[in-house]
């Protein structure tokens, strides 16, 4: 019995700390691209990440909702590229606003939330880390960097809000 006890309170506290530990970081993050003391420069990234053009929430369907894929961020070219496992590709050009924090219904995960400006039309979409079963943003803070790759390529200052 006691043993039952363990093993449930370390399965709902060690996702509750890693949780907490992820919105702090999303917090500094955002607080660093206010203030402008983030790096200038930004590092390329490419790694697998789920894509979602609404809110992530949980859910018995919500992962079937996220489009899985791996994505180049290239900031020297200034594009980032999202290629499916389905073969689709959706090239990220014109970015207006990146943020990281959480999003929705997910209360673990910290979504990174990018608006494009596709032909003029604002358009959301949501990001996070898909290694490791969507737990290396919380494990090691990847969602930072690739926030930070996002917010390279985002317009500057005076066209766009970059929080």
């Amino acid at each position: 019995m006691l043993v039952a006890v363990v093993i449930c309170v370390i399965a709902i506290a060690i996702p509750l700390v890693l949780g907490m530990v992820g919105w702090i970081r999303a917090a500094v993050w955002n607080r660093r691209n206010q203030t402008g003391t983030r790096s200038a420069t930004a590092a390329p990234w490419v790694g697998p990440v789920w894509l979602m053009d609404k809110p992530p929430r949980i859910g018995f369907r919500a992962m079937t909702e996220k489009a899985r894929g791996t994505l180049r961020v290239t900031p020297s070219s200034g594009i980032a590229a999202f290629e499916g496992t389905s073969g689709e590709t959706l090239v990220l050009a014109r970015l207006a606003h990146v943020e990281m924090g959480r999003r929705g219904s997910d209360i673990v995960n910290t979504w990174i939330e990018v608006s494009t400006l596709d032909d003029g039309t604002p358009t959301t979409l949501f990001l996070n880390d898909g290694a490791w079963l969507g737990w290396r943003s919380l494990v090691t803070g990847s969602n930072m960097r690739l926030a930070t790759a996002l917010a390279s390529l985002a317009n500057p200052p005076e066209r766009s809000t970059v929080t």
